[in-house]
Formats: C-alpha cells, sequence, structure tokens
C-alpha cells in the first residue's frame, strides 16, 4: 500500500514537472528571441583586465518581448561576474542592439548571454574568445600590459611607427576603424585605449560627434580622465576642425588656412631623412596653419607651428599640421619616425633600440607591473601572518614521526598490544589538526580587515577631481559581501553629481593567479557576483576564509579651488611664488613638481601662504630614484648614484610616486616593471607642457 502511494506521488510529481518544461518551451518559442550577432571590443580586438565595449544584436521572433540582456564572464580570479542591462524590447521580426561595457579577467573567455524578463528566458547563448563564426567578433584578449591604439581614417603609417617594439610584454596593437560609429558612447569603453588617432577622410567621423551627442561626451569625458588624442586630418582639418563644430574644442589653437611649406628643415631634422620630390613636382608640403596656440609647440617651421600639443584637464591633445597621407611625407622614408615623436609613444622600447640596461621584470615575485606591486603593498594586514616554511616543514616531521616510529615504538615496547593503533593513529591526526586549525586561527585575525590607498588629482583650471581608490578585503569567514565606494568631498558642487565607478582589480602578467595566466584555478563559486546598473557597486561578491580581494575604484567630480597657487617661470625653468592650502587639514610631507624641479615641504597648513623659492628645488630624477653620494672604488672621488629600485617593497607612497612620474624618471629602466594597468596616472607629459 505504501508503495503504492509512493509510486502516485512519484507520478504526479514526475507529471507537473513535465508540465513546467512543457510550459517553459512554449514560451521560449514564442518569444524565440536569438542572437543574430556579438561584437567584443574594436573589431573584436580589447585588453584583458579593461572596461571594454560589447555590441549584442537580438533578433526577435514572432511577438515583441520586453527584458533584460545579462552578460556573465569571469573577473581575475576567475570568479563569475554579471552585469545586466537597462529593459530592451525586440519588436517582432526585426533586429535590436543592445551595447554594454564589461572587463574580461582572461586572454581567452568565455562569455554567456541570457535575455527574459524575469519569468521567462528568452534567449541563452555561451561564446568562448576566438571563436571562428562568421557573426561573432570575439577574439583573445590582448594582456594588459600591452598598447591599444586606434585609428580612424586613411592610413598615415601610425602600426608601422609604433607597432614594433621589443618583446611581446609590451607591444602596441594598432587597430583600424572603418567608421567612427564603431567608437563608443560611454566613457568606459576607452579604459583600455591608450591613443586615438584622427587621420585624413574619417569616415562618419561628423554624423557620429554631432553637438550633444553621446559620443561626443564620451570622448571628452575620456580625454578628462586622462586619455590621448592625436588630430592628424591633414588637408580635412578645416572640414572637421573649423569654429563651431563639436570638436575644435579640442584643437590647441585655432585653424586659419591651408598653406604650402616650401621651407621643411625641421621636419627633415625630426626624421632624419631629407624629403624627396618627383621630377617636376613643387617643391613643398602641404601644412594646416594653427593660430592662438594654446599648448606646447613641439615642432615649428620659423613662426608655423608642425606638431603642437595641449593638456586637456587630465588628459592631452596632439595637433598635426602635417598630412601624412599625402607625398612627399606618405613616401618619406623618416615619415616612421617623425610619426612616432608626435605620438609619443610612451612605455615602449624599440626592437632596434639597445635594450640591455633594462632589467627584466620581477617576475620571481610574481611582478610585472607596478600595480602589481601597489597590490601586493595592500596585501600586507596588520595582525595577519603567515607560516614560515620552516614551520611547515617541521610539522611535517613531527606528524611522521608520530604516525610513524614513536607510535610503533611506544605500542611495541610499552603497551604490548599493536591492535591499538587503530586508537592511537586517528588520535594522532585529530590532535594535530586541532592544533593546526588552532595555529591558523592565532595567526589569522578573526575581523574582516581592509587596505586603502586612495590618489586625489585636482584640476585647479577647471576644478576637476578624480580618484583613484585601491583596496584589498579580507575575510575571516566564507561568505559574501556588497561592497560600495563612497568618497567624502566636503567642498563638491550640488550640481555636479559624484560619479563612481568600482570593479575588481586584476593582477597583470602571466604569473600565478595573474589574468594572463593560461591556466586559470576554478573558483569553487557558482553563483556570480553583480554590478549594479551604474556599476557603483558590487553585490554578493565571495570571498573564502582567510582570503583576500583587491577592488579598485575610479570616481569624478568637480569642487571648489583646494589649493591656490601663485608660481611663475624663472630662469632654468625654475619656479618661484606661494601656496596656500585651502582645505581644512594641513598637507604634509607634500611634494611639488614643475618641469623637471621639485621641491619637498614637511607640512602645508591651512590657509597660511608658504613659499617656493628658488634654490630649494631638487632634481626631479635624483628625488624619485633616490640619488646619494657614495666615494668610487680605489679613489677619492665622490660621485651620485641612484639608489636600487626594490620590487619587493610595501611601501605604497614609493610605489604611486614611481606610478605617477614614470616617464619623468624612465621608470622602465630604473625599476624594472612595466606601468600599464593603471597607465593614466602617470601625468609625466604634463610637467613638459607647463602644469605643475
Amino acid at each position: 500500500m505504501q508503495f503504492a502511494i509512493w509510486n502516485l506521488q512519484f507520478i504526479r510529481l514526475a507529471t507537473f514537472s513535465i508540465l513546467v518544461l512543457l510550459f517553459n518551451a512554449a514560451a521560449r518559442a514564442d518569444g524565440a528571441v536569438s542572437v543574430a550577432a556579438l561584437r567584443v571590443g574594436f573589431n573584436g580586438n580589447y585588453r584583458v583586465g579593461f572596461w571594454t565595449p560589447i555590441e549584442v544584436r537580438l533578433r526577435g521572433g514572432p511577438r515583441t518581448v520586453t527584458g533584460r540582456l545579462s552578460l556573465s564572464l569571469p573577473d581575475g580570479d576567475a570568479v563569475r561576474t554579471e552585469l545586466v542591462t537597462e529593459a530592451v524590447e525586440v519588436p517582432a521580426g526585426s533586429e535590436t542592439r543592445v551595447t554594454s561595457y564589461v572587463k574580461f579577467g582572461a586572454l581567452q573567455s568565455s562569455l554567456t548571454l541570457r535575455f527574459g524578463d524575469g519569468e521567462h528566458v528568452w534567449a541563452t547563448e555561451t561564446f568562448q574568445a576566438g571563436s571562428d563564426r562568421t557573426d561573432v567578433e570575439f577574439q583573445k584578449a590582448f594582456p594588459s600590459t600591452q598598447s591599444l591604439v586606434l585609428t580612424l581614417g586613411t592610413a598615415i603609417g601610425v602600426k608601422e611607427a609604433i607597432g614594433r617594439v621589443r618583446g611581446p610584454l609590451e607591444r602596441t596593437n594598432v587597430i583600424n576603424l572603418s567608421d567612427a560609429a564603431q567608437l563608443p558612447d560611454d566613457w568606459l569603453g576607452y579604459e583600455g585605449v591608450e591613443k586615438l588617432v584622427f587621420g585624413p577622410a574619417p569616415p562618419g567621423l561628423d554624423a557620429a560627434f554631432t553637438e550633444g551627442s553621446k559620443r561626443l561626451a564620451a570622448l571628452e569625458r575620456w580625454l578628462t580622465e586622462g586619455g590621448r588624442l592625436v588630430l592628424a586630418l591633414g588637408a580635412d582639418s578645416p572640414r572637421h576642425l573649423s569654429s563651431g563644430s563639436p570638436l575644435a574644442r579640442f584643437l590647441p589653437g585655432r585653424l586659419e588656412e591651408v598653406a604650402m611649406l616650401n621651407r621643411t628643415t625641421a621636419l627633415e631634422m625630426l626624421g632624419g631623412v631629407p624629403l624627396r620630390w618627383s621630377r617636376g613636382q613643387r617643391r613643398s608640403v602641404e601644412a594646416v596653419r594653427l593660430v592662438d596656440v594654446r599648448g606646447h609647440i613641439d615642432l615649428a617651421e620659423g613662426d608655423f607651428p608642425l606638431f603642437v600639443r595641449r593638456p586637456y584637464v587630465f588628459g592631452e591633445v596632439t595637433f598635426s599640421a602635417v598630412d601624412f597621407s599625402r607625398p612627399p611625407v606618405a613616401e618619406w622614408a623618416g615619415r616612421n619616425l617623425s610619426l612616432k615623436r608626435l605620438l609619443g609613444q610612451r612605455g615602449t622600447v624599440a626592437a632596434s633600440d639597445d635594450s640591455s640596461d633594462v632589467p627584466p621584470p620581477a617576475t620571481q615575485l610574481g611582478l610585472v607591473d607596478l600595480s602589481a606591486q601597489l597590490r601586493s603593498a595592500l596585501d600586507q594586514f596588520r595582525g595577519i601572518s603567515l607560516a614560515p616554511f620552516w614551520a611547515v616543514a617541521a610539522l611535517a616531521a613531527v606528524y611522521i614521526a608520530l604516525v610513524g616510529p614513536i607510535d610503533f615504538l611506544l605500542l611495541k615496547t610499552v603497551v604490548r598490544k599493536m591492535e591499538l593503533t587503530w586508537i592511537t593513529f586517528p588520535l594522532v591526526v585529530m590532535a594535530l589538526c586541532g592544533g593546526v586549525f588552532w595555529a591558523a586561527g592565532r595567526m589569522k585575525s578573526q575581523r574582516l580587515l581592509v587596505n586603502q590607498i586612495d590618489l586625489v588629482d585636482v584640476d585647479l583650471a577647471s576644478g576637476h577631481v578624480r580618484g583613484s581608490t585601491w583596496f584589498n578585503l579580507f575575510s575571516p569567514a566564507t561568505t559574501t559581501y556588497d561592497l560600495s565606494l563612497k568618497p567624502q568631498i566636503g567642498d563638491s558642487r550640488a550640481d555636479k553629481p559624484l560619479e563612481v565607478l568600482l570593479s575588481w582589480q586584476g593582477l597583470p602578467g602571466n604569473v600565478l593567479g595573474g589574468m594572463e595566466h593560461m591556466v586559470a584555478a576554478p573558483s569553487g563559486v557558482a553563483r556570480p557576483y553583480r554590478f549594479v546598473a551604474d556599476r557603483s557597486q558590487l553585490d554578493d561578491v565571495p570571498v573564502p576564509i582567510w582570503s583576500s580581494k583587491s577592488f579598485v575604484g575610479r570616481w569624478q567630480t568637480e569642487a571648489a579651488a583646494t589649493l591656490d597657487a601663485d608660481l611663475t617661470s624663472g630662469r632654468d625653468d625654475v619656479v618661484e611664488g606661494t601656496l596656500i592650502n585651502r582645505l581644512r587639514l594641513p598637507l604634509r610631507r607634500c611634494l611639488l613638481v614643475a618641469g623637471r624641479w621639485a621641491w619637498e615641504f614637511d607640512e602645508v597648513p591651512p590657509g597660511r601662504p608658504v613659499r617656493v623659492r628658488p634654490g630649494e628645488q631638487r632634481d626631479l630624477v635624483a628625488l624619485l630614484k633616490d640619488f646619494k653620494l657614495v666615494r668610487e672604488r680605489d679613489r677619492d672621488d665622490l660621485i651620485q648614484m641612484a639608489t636600487p629600485y626594490d620590487p619587493a617593497s610595501f611601501n605604497p607612497r614609493s610605489i604611486l610616486q614611481q606610478m605617477m612620474f614614470y616617464e619623468a624618471a624612465n621608470g622602465r629602466t630604473y625599476t624594472g616593471l612595466l606601468n600599464r594597468y593603471q597607465q593614466y596616472i602617470d601625468l609625466s607629459d604634463h610637467l613638459q607642457l607647463g602644469q605643475a
């Protein structure tokens, strides 16, 4: 009787399950939404560990449906993340484009797309990087230490000029876009882009960058946050950059006319090779005249500026008056070198350069980038210690001795009952396991710990404030956390809300735990943690017991002046004047940097002027490299020598100084580490543009 009842219950349950499956299948067939195409990054190219644009085309079925697109992909620790878009309507029988921005944590990631309305799932599909499907542009990611340069327009030789470097760690990848509509409509999409180059005849430029458009706002925001734009449109410059055009705001001056340069001495000296003209060809070069110059003239032919750079808040705009796509410059042997100087390629070493003085990355420490060293510094939690190797080895030896010879001798000679080993062996194992667990608990904290460091940049001219926050979280138990970042800016403008971007922080390099490591450890976490819609918060982030996880936040706002600076440049570019701290608290251990000079201040009190005097400055390179006087061997002469950089140091102040002035201090040679993952905080170029 009981068997019959159980059988009946089983039949009912099976029938109910079948009906549910049939209902869901019918609902899915009714919606019949499918993924028609997928494009990740720029023509399928992107960098691991950076925010990346993604475009999904959804094909509608027999009826119109409304739902949200869920994107699931791994972070730098191989834990799945999930980002859900706003509601999207997919009309029946037509295609709808959905654009979002995601961050991949591995070179060869998987991406799962799911479209539904909470009750029904209309479409689910998983894609793998490197897919050969014609409707999918999703390549294997570029490493985080490689650069990505985008070009739009007629080829001017950018790839030939900067696409060859010393090794795979520092390769520069040049991607040419076929239309300006492929550029992001949110500044996040530019995060992995080092430079954007507009060449002659850029397709779709005017249509994409109309006044008030999202793409124009995204480009301006990216420049404000540290992006680099190169305007090399040549004779097409007046068409796209004339006064009143949306892109004219980025020019380091005002366009006047297209002229013919009869003298090209400066350009030829830059390229190292004379220009050559065909027989009968006029010996001149077409160029665009720029007047009312606002910026630094890097190259000029008399009073005719050829290359001009200007700071754009924390970014940079470079203008070229020369058209590199037209003869005789297009066939010029010195074009590559001139373009390299124009683009100011940072952090790369040409394949032909002698790089014997560049030390290898500290891969034995798991480091290839300064951001990885900063991450390691934040992993040093107070009260947390690791068991030394000798202690682990000694404990293993004690365990082997107890369960082996000691147990045997004790039972053989003292107790004289060998069968008791069935009791002594588990007792020894349990005692040692309990002891190890107790010792581990004493060495690890039972409290949630957070190490955090903030870098705040303030542009006094515009009042723009950008911040970078790095923090590592140590978890005393296996649990999940909801994380948000709320910077406290006392004098921020009420009409300029604080915008926050919070995400995981990856480890650059092909090292254990690195994003470029080909073998990713399984996370053991079934459910992904979620980004909120505006990416300002992370929900349900899993962290195992006695483990840490790294995060990074970027935020921006506008605020009242925090510092009054009245400085004038004098002889040898040494500045003098006064500084007044407008904050309510003193600034300690301050460094004023202008050009190649630096002034150190123990404290800048609030509201009181501090004098900046000539003669009190130090050479910036000598300061960053900590030059010391040492006596030459076998001689009485004293010479200045740099203190060797310690990649194993956990001093965050020293690490950040190297990141902030990396190019000024020739950081690749000095530190032996790259500065590619958070390259935007390096403002060395601004020192050359008259900024302090």
